[in-house]
């Protein structure tokens, strides 16, 4: 998993997917193993400087 890619549309799809099988085949458990590779976050450029994305935003936005 990539910061990223977390809670994307793409994970709506996976857990529907999971649940809706889940609930045909009565299982009673889903395990989730998180294998995580931190992303590189690109700079962003303001008046033409590079400046870092705040390390306070990708916290909230993107803290699993």
């Amino acid at each position: 998993m990539r910061d990223k890619w977390y809670a994307d549309n793409r994970d709506l799809v996976k857990w529907g997917v999971l649940l809706t099988l889940a609930e045909r085949y009565a299982a009673t458990h889903i395990l989730q193993v998180l294998y995580y590779r931190p992303t590189e976050w690109a700079q962003l450029e303001l008046d033409g400087e590079q400046a870092p994305l705040p390390a306070a935003v990708i916290r909230h936005s993107r803290s699993c």
